[in-house]
């Protein structure tokens, strides 16, 4: 089965065309690409920041996760050998996580969180890039997530307050590690007016 075959049940369709931004060139590469200019990386993982009213999209990660039960996270997942490019595997993953379709890539959030997985000699060393993005659903008047439950058990929309009080209407808003909070609220940062 393809990855861009739209009959296949629960695959993603990338057929949907999407625009992106001058400055994520260097994101408009295969993950191979990326990591040949780039030998300290081993794997790539991407994020999706959704906003809407203001508000970022965060979903739950399932407690039967084997790796980080229940913690808060953007949208996302490993690149795969078959993307296209490192921004196609964004769109997919937004996709098959969130039922949400990317029509605008708008820049990169952050510089990128590193990560290591494995022990001993597999080791491998990961870097998280994450962008901002626009979704055909935001043309709605609201919103519907649809969530793969063997990933992702909850959904929220929060407003960066929310992020640096780590709660939101009662629920703790516990994340994977300092550095994906710091790229959360450097997400609302990138969204002020300029002073």
């Amino acid at each position: 089965m393809s990855a861009r075959d739209p009959s296949s049940q629960g695959i993603v369709s990338l057929a949907r065309p999407f625009t992106v931004a001058e400055e994520l060139a260097h994101l408009s590469v295969s993950q191979q690409a990326y990591l040949q200019r780039h030998p300290q990386w081993q794997q790539l993982a991407v994020g999706a920041l959704v906003f809407n009213a203001g508000r970022l999209l965060l979903v739950q990660r399932s407690a039967t996760e084997r790796a980080f039960p229940n913690v808060w996270e953007v949208p996302g997942g490993s690149v795969d050998a078959d993307d296209e490019t490192v921004l196609h595997a964004v769109a997919r993953e937004l996709e098959e996580e969130t039922g949400l379709h990317v029509t605008s890539i708008k820049h990169e959030v952050g510089v990128g969180v590193q990560f290591r997985t494995g022990s001993g000699e597999k080791t491998t060393n990961w870097l998280k890039v994450a962008v901002e993005v626009e979704v055909a659903e935001q043309k709605a008047e609201a919103i519907a997530i649809r969530l793969d439950p063997v990933e992702h058990q909850d959904y929220l929309w929060v407003e960066e307050e929310d992020v640096r009080r780590g709660e939101v209407n009662g629920t703790r808003l516990e994340f994977m590690t300092a550095d994906q909070r710091a790229l959360v609220l450097e997400g609302f940062r990138l969204r002020r007016p300029a002073a």
